[in-house]
Formats: C-alpha cells, structure tokens, sequence
C-alpha cells in the first residue's frame, strides 16, 4: 500500500518518519482509499498510523516523542478544521485522539490551520 499524495512531515528520536496523506485534489487512481496519517520505520516499512482524521495537514511529534500534534483540515462536525493531538505508541502507531482546537469560521472563512511547530524548552 503506498500513499499517493503525501503532504507534511514529522521525525521522531527513533528515526521513524511520520507523513499525512490529505489528497487535497485531484481523481486519479491510487492504492488506498483513505486519508491519513503513514509512518516510515527506520528499516523503510510504511505503515497507516492512524485513520482517524479526515484531511491530515501539518503533523510535529512533541520533544519527548509521546505526543503527535496534527492539524486536520475537516476533522470536525459539518467539516470545521481543528488541531488534534494522539499519544504515539512503542509501535509508532498514534491513538487516543484528543482535539485541542476547533477552528471555526472567521471572517466569512474557515481558519485552515497549515504548519503546526513546537518550541523546545530552554533550560
């Protein structure tokens, strides 16, 4: 199964390789019939990490690598974009889906939330 309109990107210490699949257009054929979230595993396995989100974007792996943060263009009811975050497993798969933000309409537009960036703590 190999993903055909990979997007963004994340790298956690372990060396795996974490990229969103949104298929934002177009209607060719490909291999899967999903969006989602695809990690890379140090030895080049690529396996879905995880289904749950509609329109992956901007994906960051937190510094302790336990968290991934992802913006999901129509991840909530009536398509409204939010920032979700999943606990990332020793397998690298993601779960328990958690929503931060729903980004609701501003302006007379939807907010698309894009780049999703964390800042390291200072010691």
């Amino acid at each position: 199964m190999l993903p055909g309109n990979p997007n963004d990107l994340g790298i956690d210490a372990k060396g795996n390789v974490y990229f969103t699949e949104p298929r934002h257009v177009g209607d060719e054929p490909r291999e899967i019939d999903f969006e989602g979230i695809f990690v890379v595993t140090p030895d080049g396995e690529v396996t879905p990490a995880t289904r749950d989100v509609k329109k992956p974007n901007g994906i960051v792996v937190s510094a302790d690598g336990k968290t991934m943060f992802v913006a999901d263009h129509h991840g909530g009811p009536d398509g409204v974009p939010q920032l979700v975050s999943f606990s990332v497993r020793e397998d690298g798969t993601l779960a328990y889906k958690k929503v931060l933000h729903d980004f609701e309409k501003s302006r007379g537009q939807w907010s698309q939330p894009d780049t999703v960036r964390t800042k390291a703590a200072v010691k």
